[in-house]
């Protein structure tokens, strides 16, 4: 955002409207990327920002002045910086974790799971860094 926050600042004595374009996906953009724009019309009165929401990897993404994306592997591009990295943890409600967390990992293996389609191979991927080698999911629900 400081970096986007720069080069906006840049351009902002201008006097005429300019516009921005940004590309990133929808969680991003709702949950990180719009909470930090308040007042931002305000202080860039001449900068239109025009945002462009991916739904998964698969998305053909026009051409955008800056692009946020979610990346499996470092990239080596000298026009790519990391923002974060992402770390996926297991998550249930707390009745079912009060039942099943005694078994550990292997509880797992006793409850369908939910999976986000953009990420097919998010569930083993986790499994694989966390040592669990034996992962076999009862059920994988697809989440569209």
């Amino acid at each position: 955002m400081q970096q986007l926050v720069n080069t906006v600042s840049e351009f902002n004595q201008l006097d005429r409207m300019l516009e921005v374009s940004i590309s990133m996906p929808e969680f991003f953009a709702s949950e990180l990327f719009m909470p930090k724009l308040i007042g931002w019309s305000s202080k860039y009165p001449n900068i239109n920002l025009k945002l462009e929401t991916i739904k998964s990897h698969s998305d053909t993404i026009r051409h955008t002045d800056v692009s946020i994306m979610l990346s499996g592997k470092q990239q080596t591009n000298a026009d790519v910086y990391d923002l974060f990295p992402i770390t996926y943890i297991p998550a249930c409600n707390a009745q079912l974790h009060a039942e099943l967390s005694s078994q550990g990992f292997k509880a797992l293996t006793k409850v369908p799971l939910i999976l986000h389609k953009a990420r097919p191979y998010a569930w083993h991927q986790w499994a694989e860094n966390v040592g669990f080698d034996a992962f076999q999911p009862k059920q994988i629900t697809l989440n569209v």
